[in-house]
């Protein structure tokens, strides 16, 4: 799926991620932000100490994305399982921010939100 400011995953994923620092990118240009680039991933790190700060920044976009923005797990999805699939995407460097919002998608209902473009 490409990216769009008409699903409001990726709009969401993309506005959290904004929020938390972790990019700075506009929504334009973050289609294509690998996740080596967003501030979690320490170059260098051991995969453990990576795998404890997307593991903390994965439960930061659960909490995001179902209380700030009110987005719903989808039915039959635990939210341990949501956060480990962010996590997943996460530990792989060259995944883009387009693979974790369309993972994202897969684990919640988001509302709909409209970035006016």
């Amino acid at each position: 799926m490409g990216w769009s400011n008409n699903n409001s995953a990726h709009v969401t994923t993309w506005g959290s991620l904004y929020i938390l620092e972790e990019s700075k990118k506009i929504f334009d240009s973050s289609e294509s932000v690998p996740m080596k680039d967003l501030r979690f991933f320490v170059p260098g790190s051991s995969t453990d100490a990576r795998r404890i700060r997307a593991k903390s920044l994965a439960l930061q976009l659960h909490n995001l994305f179902t209380i700030a923005f009110g987005a719903e797990l989808e039915s039959g999805v635990t939210q341990k399982q949501a956060v480990n699939g962010l996590v997943a995407v996460m530990m792989v460097g060259d995944k883009k921010l387009l693979d974790l919002a369309d993972v994202s998608d897969e684990s919640y209902q988001f509302k709909p939100v409209d970035l006016g473009q």
